[in-house]
C-alpha cells in the first residue's frame, strides 16, 4: 500500500491482533488477495463498481487501511513505551514523549517536534483519522510530563520527580467523581509531596485550556478505545 505521502506501508494480516481485524472487517476497509477483495463486513467483492458512489468508496479503502494499521503502529508506542523500536523513535522527538504527540490537541503539527520522517509520517496519518473521527480533543491518556503542550512541566524538573511517587501520570489521574480532584485529594490517592499547590493550578490552566468540559471529566472518546482497547 502507498499512503498519500507516497510512503509504503507494508501490511500483514496476521501481525494485526483480533481487535484491528474486527476494526478493518467492520468498517469501510478493503482487504485484497490475488484480485479478491474483501470489503465492510467481510463482504467479497469483485469487478469493477456499479456506480459513481461505490467508486468513491472503493477509492477510500487504501487510506483508511493505512489508517488502521497506523493506529496500531500508535497503540504500540502506548503499550510498549519500553521496546527497543518505540525508544528509538522517541529518541527524535524534541523534548517529548511520542504518546503526547499522539494524544495532542489537535492541530498539532508533528514536523514541529520530531525529527524522524518515520514518527513525522505516523502521526500525520494518525491526526488524518483523528480529524476524521471528530476526535481533536487532547485524549485524558495524555501525559502531564514530556508534553510539548503544557509547558511548566518541560521547564520545571519537579514535575518530573512525582513518578517517584505515583508513577508516570496522565490527564486521567487529576479526575475524580467524574470532576477535577482537590490537591489535598491527589496528595493522598497519589501521594504527592506537600508545597506544591502552584503546580496544581498550573494543571488546571492546562487542563481548562486543552478540554471543553473543564472541570468535568472529558469524555471517553474512540481515541481510548484504540489506543488502550
Amino acid at each position: 500500500l502507498v499512503n498519500q505521502m507516497g510512503l509504503l506501508t507494508i501490511v500483514s494480516w496476521s501481525s494485526l491482533d483480533s481487535y484491528f481485524q474486527i476494526f478493518l472487517l467492520n468498517s469501510h476497509f478493503t482487504i485484497c488477495s490475488g484480485g479478491m477483495c474483501v470489503g465492510g463486513g467481510g463482504q467479497r467483492i469483485q469487478g469493477s463498481p456499479k456506480s459513481s458512489a461505490e467508486k468513491e468508496k472503493r477509492e477510500a479503502w487504501p487510506s483508511q487501511i493505512c489508517w488502521a494499521t497506523t493506529a496500531e503502529r500508535v497503540r504500540g508506542w502506548v503499550r510498549e513505551p519500553e521496546s527497543e523500536w518505540v525508544r528509538m523513535e522517541e529518541s527524535s522527538c524534541i523534548g517529548m514523549s511520542l504518546r503526547a504527540l499522539a494524544t495532542a490537541t489537535l492541530p498539532s503539527p508533528p514536523a514541529k517536534h520530531s525529527t524522524s520522517p518515520v514518527v513525522i509520517s505516523t502521526i500525520q496519518t494518525w491526526n488524518q483519522l483523528r480529524q476524521h473521527f471528530g476526535l481533536t480533543e487532547m485524549s485524558t491518556m495524555a501525559h502531564i510530563c514530556n508534553n510539548h503542550r503544557f509547558a511548566p512541566a518541560t521547564l520545571d524538573a519537579t514535575f518530573k520527580s512525582w513518578r517517584q511517587y505515583s508513577g508516570t501520570l496522565t490527564v486521567r489521574d487529576f479526575y475524580a467523581d467524574d470532576k477535577l480532584a482537590m490537591f489535598e485529594e491527589l496528595m493522598e490517592r497519589l501521594q504527592l509531596p506537600k508545597g506544591n499547590d502552584l503546580r496544581h493550578l498550573q494543571i488546571k490552566n492546562f487542563l481548562r485550556k486543552e478540554t471543553t468540559t473543564y472541570p468535568r471529566t472529558p469524555r471517553h472518546s474512540m481515541t481510548e478505545e484504540l489506543l488502550d482497547g
